[in-house]
């Protein structure tokens, strides 16, 4: 009988979703451009299998007792919290606290609103709300228990260790890495008494990289097992770090515990890219002349074949017409001499970019390396940056991974003097669970502040119940919810319960996580059942940049709250880039009062199946945002190998609130696989100001207005 009449509100809703369309016609001034679609509506979020239906009864049996259980603990903590932090007004971890607190608040709604519509999409949805809820609980515990021994708080008296005592020296010359290695002894031997750490002024050079301790990883400043420990600069203007090793890692802070780095610049004594003014082009050949910058690296060194370069106009603004040009590996840079040079580029693959390189501006080539950030959270819980600024990155300039709950506050990024560039990548690459606030991040060549889950490909079943896949740190632990994902379509196969610790495993050749579920799906497709080898990272990168195709590909998993619940971006400004300022591929993400300028995408709400990031965030808040003079605007995609958009609608539950859109290049919102979504008082300024919305349904939209006047949501030509 429940399954029947869940089938019925099902088709009812489609049926709904069938009559809307897109959205209403408008009353106001019309957008002066738009592109609709006539494809049917998108399929459900979760499919509809029996036992997705039968798992939907049974979280409609159980989801209400348990939100009430969620309401009491955060009821009980909420006043713990508040005598906490009442003497520490200023502390981000006080901030951080007041806004997932917000978050969280609005996340009860969310589920009340899902359990209330009752059909299985939305049953699963609030099942992971639910799970959600209790992260949250998690996260305002860890906060209580770590403040005590913080540095930061007024009621500690830190130790105090001087980094010169031990060595460490700020003369640009001599290398500080024994040096550090004896000063964060002395502090480990605090046995975890809260400790700050000060760095003397100067530039602190790095001459030489080796294994971190803690991580394995090769570095040149490390920063190993600290518990409670502040180490900082006299000021980001006065203590620069210096890596002296070009193909290194810059910094590891590894499995680190309440800590934080403050007060200090970052930067390569090597430029990591070449760049120089373009005097010529010639958009037919594909090629230009460039007066290369002295102060950067030649573009006719070794490691630049086949790079993908961006521009950047007179005034130091990104050009979106001509980002995504990529240099041709048979061509390389050829000398002219008199420091000009002529540079080559790929017609054949990867888009005509090539043809929009135009004199007078110019051309950035970064000599990218993903595995060199400028400084890098690993493996730890409560790592802070704070007031770290970074001139200059062989990938992305901060980032976290296997890292629980990091914080980027007050932190910089900006080309050093002379250049046009500042970072290779990525400004803030980590995982859910990020704090990112008060920072201004200008010139990088890809995203600024990338939040996202990471998943893997099923490589297959055992005994009905268990699940190989690769992982390559740890995995979730009994009773953590996971979400399976299938690539093609889109659609979510279902949330699954660890029933039991998983075991690390042989299977032919290959070392992989054997994870038990309480139960799962029918039908999951894995490298196994499809006969399938494994999907090298070279096929992920034809995916992506070669337009190669797969027929079959294994079904995704995803722990989505693993690293942590609740990201915030909040207070931050991000200009000229290439890429997204804010690419959103986590559930409950508050991104608010934040400046968006000269940026090809301002913000995304995503998954990236290709790269198996995501999944799509669910129940995101985007308010006060000013995005202007961005290529697109506003983009919510989940994106399936080739690019295409799903076929299902997974991203729900979001709230778009006092925005304001100035001047999109492109279009000012571009909405695809978004559902039970509210627009509310945002404003659209510009002529034309396109939108795009297919393959999404029951969006609202209240007080919006375009150019001054009241727009409902409607698109011209239905």
């Amino acid at each position: 009988m429940m399954q029947n009449q869940t089938m019925k509100t099902t088709k009812t809703k489609i049926a709904v979703l069938l009559a809307l369309g897109v959205v209403c016609r408008s009353a106001g001034e019309q957008p002066a451009a738009a592109r609709l679609e006539s494809a049917p509506s998108p399929l459900s979020a979760y499919a509809e299998t029996p036992w997705l239906l039968s798992r939907a009864e049974e979280i409609a049996r159980t989801a209400p007792g348990a939100l009430a259980e969620a309401r009491r603990g955060l009821d009980a903590i909420r006043p713990e919290l508040a005598a906490a932090f009442a003497t520490a007004p200023g502390s981000v971890e006080r901030e951080r606290v007041e806004k997932r607190l917000e978050i969280a608040d609005d996340l009860f709604r969310f589920v009340e609103r899902k359990l209330a519509a009752s059909d299985p999409s939305s049953l699963q949805f609030a099942e992971r709300g639910v799970e959600d809820l209790r992260l949250f609980l998690d996260y305002f515990r860890e906060e209580l228990e770590l403040w005590p021994s913080n540095p930061d708080n007024p009621a500690v008296t830190p130790v105090v260790v001087n980094a010169a005592d031990y060595g460490v020296t700020g003369d640009g010359k001599t290398c500080n890495v024994d040096a550090f290695a004896q000063c964060f002894d002395a502090v480990r031997a605090l046995g975890g008494a809260p400790c700050v750490v000060k760095l003397p002024a100067g530039d602190i050079f790095f001459g030489k990289s080796g294994k971190s301790a803690a991580t394995g990883l090769d570095t040149q400043f490390s920063m190993p097992w600290l518990t409670n420990v502040v180490v900082e600069g006299v000021s980001p203007e006065a203590t620069r770090f210096r890596y002296g090793v070009y193909d290194s890692r810059g910094g590891v802070i590894g499995n680190c515990s309440n800590v934080k780095l403050r007060n200090v610049e970052l930067a390569w004594c090597e430029t990591p890219f070449a760049e120089g003014w373009v005097e010529e082009a010639d958009p037919v050949e594909g090629t230009c002349v460039i007066k290369a910058n002295p102060r950067a690296k030649r573009p006719d060194e070794p490691c630049f074949k086949g790079n993908l370069t961006c521009q950047f106009d007179a005034d130091g603004r990104i050009c979106f017409d001509s980002s995504y040009a990529w240099l041709d590996p048979k061509r390389p840079p050829v000398d002219l001499g008199d420091g000009r040079f002529k540079i080559s580029f790929e017609r054949e693959k990867r888009g005509d970019s090539w043809k929009s390189v135009k004199a007078g501006r110019t051309l950035c080539i970064p000599n990218r390396n993903n595995n060199y950030h400028g400084m890098h959270m690993v493996g730890g819980r409560f790592v802070t940056l704070d007031s770290v600024w970074c001139r200059n990155s062989r990938a992305g300039a901060f980032s976290s991974s296997w890292s629980h709950q990091t914080t980027c506050v007050r932190c910089r990024i900006f080309p050093q003097d002379g250049c046009v560039l500042s970072t290779c990548a990525d400004g803030y690459y980590t995982a859910s669970g990020s704090y990112f606030a008060h920072c201004d991040f200008t010139r990088m060549h890809d995203d600024g502040n990338n939040a996202h889950s990471g998943g893997a490909h099923l490589e297959a079943v055992e005994d009905g119940n268990a699940l190989l896949y690769q992982w390559r740190v740890r995995g979730p632990k009994a009773g953590d919810l996971m979400l399976l994902v299938r690539p093609f379509s889109g659609q979510f196969l279902g949330n699954v319960r660890v029933r039991e610790a998983p075991a690390i495993v042989e299977r032919g050749g290959k070392r992989l996580l054997r994870v038990v579920f309480e139960s799962l799906p029918e039908g999951l497709e894995t490298i196994a059942s499809l006969g399938m080898e494994s999907l090298t990272a070279q096929d992920q990168q034809d995916i992506l940049f070669n337009g190669k195709r797969f027929d079959r590909m294994p079904d995704q998993i995803y722990v989505p709250g693993l690293w942590g619940v609740g990201s915030v971006a909040t207070d931050c400004r991000v200009s000229s880039l290439r890429g997204t300022a804010f690419p959103s591929q986590v559930p409950n993400e508050l991104i608010e009062s934040n400046t968006v300028e000269n940026v090809s995408l301002g913000i995304r709400l995503c998954g990236l199946v290709q790269w198996m990031e995501g999944p799509p965030p669910y129940h995101a808040i985007v308010r006060g945002n000013t995005i202007r003079d961005c290529g697109d605007a506003i983009l919510s995609k989940f994106e399936m190998p080739g690019h295409a958009a799903a076929a299902a609608a997974p991203i729900t539950g979001c709230r778009f609130e006092g925005n304001r859109i100035e001047n999109p290049a492109r279009t000012a919102m571009q909405l695809f696989n978004l559902s039970d979504s509210d627009f509310i008082g945002n404003a659209f300024e510009g002529d034309p100001c396109r939108f795009e919305i297919r393959k999404c349904g029951d969006l609202r939209f209240e007080g919006n207005t375009h150019n001054g006047k009241p727009w409902d949501g409607a698109v011209p030509g239905r």
